[in-house]
């Protein structure tokens, strides 16, 4: 029985794949379970089909809805293929692998293992919190299969309970790479059905990606620490936004304030780090974070523990010939009209600030010998985004029950990585003068009045995110402040224009303006010549 109208029925063929039955749907795609008649074993299939721009057409070949909206469909194909090339190139236990990704019925499958267990979602409903040795043993091999991932130059993008598998024997997988999922919702203007409330940081709600980076994850799975550790789940980053705006506090309430029992107030402190609000604040890297969380003696530990699983995968692999899926069986599946849909991926990943060297994994010899040396600390701040309207949905029922061993597979190559952005530097401090040895009495930019203005533009933006007269509103307000802060840098009050540029950063991360004011306060600094008492 299927679970939409959407959804291929059981027993519909895709090559020597047939469906047996829905595992779970979201916004990006449908996942099945399905039985691969050529090895004789169970496997998962993730099917693109967004539904906010495509349906199912009574053939099962998929549509968009619109001739408007031909175009997205297709950019997010290309997307959700070149994620699926990409994730088949990483081979660690604790992440989803994948077998093989082809187009059909004008759409695309992604082909992983299935697996038996149960979302550790479940488990959390189920007992609430976990104990500090369990989340441990939970927690270090996600953290090296994401070092693995971030080493790569990919992050995963939508870390949660949902999305972390727990197999019979206990051991974790990180399942549903939300990558391609995010960078579609940014071209439909639906970001907050994309991303998970609680989990998602501040900065995945804006369509600036490459804003987002290895903080970016650490930020979910501290929150996904949080909520096993304490039972409650982090608040939604744009309450958390809201708060520090009206009222200067933030309405997340440390681990360490909650006390779980069992828990050192190091490891909680460290928790507490990966869940900081601005992006630039958090770890920066897997194997800084590691550190905090007192866990990197431990890592070359793991590394030969990933090695020896590996070597078990292989030698357990079954010795049937696996048949290739070729360029023109593929044809054959593809629907009249519809050549667009069989071309080979072309979206060009995002650029990555904090990718620093682009790496290929290609052997767990290359991966243990990589982690051994140490990952290289990505030390690169960003800045975070806009906030978006309030999120509506959870995409908790999509959590494909999945893991993957590559095998046979055509050859796919990934995207060549594009040079790296070159990152903001911290602004230099300034020289003690006699003019500025004594710490000028800062005043600030809000009045009370302000702030209760702003709440009210925001909440209309909240509501109606396409509210013309609420941006405006927001555009002239923001242009005021921008005039104030220049004009205290022209005035060589520099301290105050640095106040003033924090205190408002949190309207617009994005704005222009604000970029170039604190631009302009650095170069001041440089120079070295404060203009105050001119």
């Amino acid at each position: 029985m299927t679970e939409s109208r959407n959804a291929l029925t059981p027993g519909y063929t895709l090559h020597w794949y047939v469906i047996r039955q829905v595992l779970g749907q979201g916004g990006f795609g449908i996942t099945y379970l399905a039985e691969d008649t050529n090895l004789n074993r169970k496997v998962a299939i993730k099917e693109y089909l967004p539904i906010e721009v495509a349906i199912r057409e009574r053939d099962a070949t998929v549509a968009p809805v619109t001739s408007a909206c031909e175009e997205q469909y297709r950019w997010g194909l290309d997307r959700f293929l070149s994620e699926a090339q990409t994730l088949a190139h990483f081979s660690h236990p604790n992440i989803v692998r994948v077998i093989a990704v082809f187009p059909a019925n004008n759409t695309a499958y992604m082909i992983m293992e299935y697996e038996q267990g149960e979302p550790l979602s479940d488990v959390l409903r189920r007992r609430k919190t976990l104990p500090a040795k369990e989340l441990h043993d939970l927690a270090m091999p996600l953290l090296d299969g994401l070092e693995q991932v971030h080493a790569a130059g990919f992050i995963h993008r939508d870390i949660k309970p949902p999305n972390i598998y727990l197999r019979g024997n206990g051991s974790p997988v990180l399942l549903d790479f939300g990558s391609a999922r995010q960078s579609f919702g940014m071209t439909t203007r639906t970001m907050t059905t994309m991303v998970s409330p609680g989990y998602a940081p501040f900065e995945q709600y804006t369509g600036k990606g490459e804003r987002q980076g290895p903080w970016t994850d650490i930020y979910g799975l501290a929150a996904t620490l949080y909520r096993a550790a304490t039972g409650v789940s982090p608040p939604n980053a744009v309450d958390r936004s809201e708060a520090l705006l009206s009222t200067g506090k933030d309405v997340l309430i440390p681990a360490a304030g909650l006390l779980p029992g069992g828990y050192q107030p190091a490891w909680l402190a460290a928790l507490d780090h990966g869940l900081a609000f601005r992006a630039e604040e958090r770890p920066q890297s897997i194997h800084a974070w590691r550190g905090e969380l007192g866990w990197v003696a431990e890592a070359e530990v793991a590394v030969s523990a990933v090695a020896d699983a590996a070597t078990e995968r292989v030698a357990d692999l079954p010795t049937q010939k696996t048949s290739v899926i070729t360029a023109a069986t593929v044809k054959a599946d593809m629907p009249k009209n519809s050549d667009a849909a069989a071309r080979p991926a072309t979206a060009k990943p995002q650029t990555r600030s904090w990718f620093r060297k682009p790496v290929a994994v290609v052997a767990v010899a290359l991966i243990a010998t990589f982690l051994l040396a140490g990952v290289i600390r990505h030390r690169i701040r960003s800045s975070f985004g806009v906030p978006a309207p309030e999120t509506t949905e959870t995409e908790e029922q999509e959590s494909p029950v999945v893991s993957a061993v590559v095998t046979n597979r055509p050859a796919i190559s990934v995207p060549e990585r594009q040079p790296a952005a070159a990152a903001p530097q911290p602004m230099p401090a300034a020289s003690p003068s006699p003019e500025t040895e004594k710490t000028p009495k800062l005043v600030p930019l809000l009045s009370g009045d302000d702030k209760q203005a702003l709440a009210a533009i925001r909440r209309r933006l909240k509501q109606d995110p396409r509210d013309a007269r609420a941006s405006g509103e927001l555009k002239k307000r923001l242009g005021g402040y921008l005039q104030q802060i220049q004009g205290a840098v022209k005035r060589g009050e520099l301290e105050q224009a640095e106040a003033w540029v924090n205190e408002i950063r949190v309207l617009d991360p994005q704005n222009r303006g604000l970029e170039r004011a604190v631009e302009l306060i650095r170069k001041e600094r440089l120079r070295g010549s404060p203009k105050a008492g001119e």
